[in-house]
C-alpha cells in the first residue's frame, strides 16, 4: 500500500506538471558520446602504460555502461511521457491517493 501511494503520487506529479518532464537538450548527447570515447581513450593509455590494472578497467568499463544504461532509459522515458501523460486521469489518481490515506 505504501509503495503504491507514493507511486501514484509520483504519477500525479508529473501528470501535473509535465513541463518538468521534457526531453533532454540535444546538446547532452552530442556532449556524452564524445566524453564517453575520451574516458576510453585515456583508460586504454592508462592500461597499456600499466598505470591502471585490467580489474580497474573492467570496473570503470562496468560504471560507464551503467552510466549509458540509465542516462539512455531515462531519456527515453522523458521521450515518451510528452506523449503518455494525456492518456493518464489526474481524478483516478487523486481518488485512488485519497483512498489510501483513509
Amino acid at each position: 500500500m505504501k509503495s503504491e501511494k507514493k507511486f501514484l503520487t509520483s504519477i500525479l506529479k508529473r501528470v501535473t506538471h509535465p513541463e518538468d518532464y521534457k526531453e533532454y537538450p540535444i546538446w547532452w548527447t552530442v556532449l556524452l558520446w564524445p566524453v564517453i570515447v575520451l574516458i576510453v581513450i585515456i583508460l586504454l593509455i592508462l592500461i597499456k602504460k600499466a598505470v591502471i590494472s585490467y580489474v580497474s578497467l573492467i570496473f570503470i568499463s562496468l560504471g560507464i555502461g551503467t552510466f549509458i544504461g540509465i542516462f539512455t532509459v531515462l531519456k527515453s522515458g522523458r521521450k515518451c511521457w510528452q506523449f503518455l501523460y494525456r492518456h493518464i486521469d489526474k481524478e483516478s489518481l487523486e481518488k485512488r491517493i485519497s483512498e489510501l490515506e483513509k
